[in-house]
């Protein structure tokens, strides 16, 4: 259920060297200047800001398909660097964060990272340069939201090492077992606000889950996409939700409890699961609008680089089949991707890229 991680992009590598702390510029440092020919070179940018969006299917997004769930994320692609060929370390979140936390695959690394473990935490791993640790020894103040709790579990060494973490609880009154994005979006403007306050430069990652199962989005955005008039399934008739986050297992009872259901049933749940899981995006992508308004506001994005990225999808019927993790595949490992800073250059890449 693993695909071999694509080439690490040059373009990506560029990018991350100009944010490398001992080029980076002082209150005394002019903008670089024109080199041979004339050729104008970006200042290095001072901050990273990482925003992710977990299980988000790449043919959800407007600009490959998806119609109007995205239009912010959407208009921001049109001033990026974007990979159009970006594809995930694996099926599922631990395998993906393994390559994004530690810029290689867990294969790469010696570990094969199986779903329902608990924890990735071992001694050799330990002895592993990556995540907050790698950038704080390299002179960042590093900061985390964080809102999945496989996350929060199996890599807590890892993410609870940053210097600022936070990990919101779900509302009682939403029938999900994650935080909503509107808690995250809330979370994240503080933690910018505090990466301005540093001395040091400063990456800040902000990561959504709700387009992860339990799908509950509100009915702004079922109604904006012609969905108000469609009932929710009861998701428990099929699906034991925490399981289903935590264990192998629960994608097994999901998949077994669909092929349960009479023909009408099926129909009902895929209708169901296909709306609002498009509602659902579009709740994440005015949210992230919302973060991005408060950065702007703020001043965080003036000497910023942005990356953007989803780590795997979700299939919805596909093959008879729901969930992810079930098999490598273009629906569950297409992900959406891109760089953004002020004097970006703007385009699309479309070679293949990875999570690394």
């Amino acid at each position: 259920m693993r695909t071999v991680l694509a080439s690490l992009l040059a373009p990506l590598a560029a990018l991350l060297l100009t944010a490398c702390p001992s080029e980076l510029p002082n209150d005394d440092d002019t903008p670089a200047g024109p080199v041979g020919g004339g050729v104008q070179v970006p200042a290095p940018k001072r901050n990273i800001v990482m925003i992710s969006v977990d299980t988000a299917r790449r043919d959800y997004f407007g600009r490959y398909g998806g119609g109007a769930t995205t239009p912010f994320l959407d208009s921001l692609m049109e001033e990026s660097m974007v990979m159009d060929a970006f594809q995930s370390s694996g099926a599922f979140t631990a395998p993906a964060f393994f390559s994004v936390f530690a810029a290689r695959t867990s294969i790469d690394s010696g570990f094969i990272v199986a779903e329902g473990e608990s924890s990735i935490s071992t001694p050799e791993l330990d002895q592993l340069q990556w995540g907050a640790g790698y950038l704080q020894a390299a002179g960042f103040w590093t900061a985390m939201v964080n809102s999945n709790p496989l996350l929060d579990a199996y890599y807590a060494d890892l993410v609870h090492r940053n210097d600022a973490y936070e990990y919101p609880v779900p509302l009682p009154t939403r029938p999900s077992v994650f935080a909503t994005a509107e808690q995250v979006t809330d979370l994240g403007l503080d933690l910018g606000q505090q990466c301005l306050d540093q001395s040091r430069p400063c990456v800040v990652h902000v990561h959504y889950m709700d387009t992860h199962l339990p799908l509950a989005p509100p009915q702004e955005d079922l109604d904006a996409l012609g969905f108000g008039g469609v009932p929710p399934v009861d998701v428990s008739k099929f699906i034991d939700v925490t399981l289903f986050i935590t264990s192998s297992n629960g994608l097994v009872e999901i998949n077994e409890g669909m092929s349960a259901l009479s023909t009408q049933g099926r129909a009902d749940a895929e209708l169901w699961m296909r709306r609002y899981y498009a509602a659902s995006m579009r709740y994440a992508d005015r949210q992230i609008a919302r973060l991005w308004a408060g950065f702007e506001a703020m001043g965080l994005l003036d000497d910023t680089l942005v990356v953007f990225f989803t780590d795997h999808g979700e299939r919805l019927g596909e093959d008879g089949l729901w969930g992810h993790g079930t098999r490598a595949s273009a629906i569950e490992q297409d992900n959406v991707g891109f760089f953004w800073a002020r004097d970006i250059e703007r385009g699309a890449h479309p070679h293949p890229a990875g999570l690394i």
